[in-house]
């Protein structure tokens, strides 16, 4: 299930992720999520507020992230698919979620998508862009 849970047809059925979200996501998609965005894996722990030891150790235990660190991976996984529909590619979405955005105060997307009503903001700011209205 690991492989194909963010795939976009999954990802943004959100009957499907409320199941996934409340059973726990795989440990594993935090790591494909880290390899999606390109980042050190101690930066996203951060922002999905799960200590990088915790994650190494859940990943030799086979456990599973818990609901709430479920949902903010999710919360990110989508962003980054979003943005890559939207710039027509996962690099050049990348380059958006990391670069200082005058409508988010000068924060990254990424950085505003640690919490719910930032990543709705980012969200949002995807939406003008790709309607192109001017941010």
């Amino acid at each position: 299930m690991a492989t194909t849970l963010l795939s976009p047809e999954r990802v943004f059925d959100d009957a499907l992720m409320d199941r996934e979200i409340r059973h726990g996501l795989p440990v594993e998609l935090f790591f494909r999520v880290r390899d999606a965005l390109a980042i050190q894996p101690e930066m996203l722990s951060q922002v999905i507020n799960v200590p990088i030891r915790t994650l190494m150790r859940r990943k030799q235990l086979g456990e599973r992230l818990k609901s709430d660190e479920s949902e903010r991976l999710l919360r990110l996984a989508r962003l980054h698919l979003r943005a890559a529909e939207v710039f027509h590619g996962k690099e050049k979405a990348r380059r958006w979620l990391f670069s200082p955005n005058r409508a988010l105060g000068g924060k990254t997307p990424f950085e505003f998508s640690s919490t719910e009503p930032g990543a709705r903001e980012a969200e949002r700011l995807l939406g003008r862009i790709a309607h192109g209205v001017f941010s």
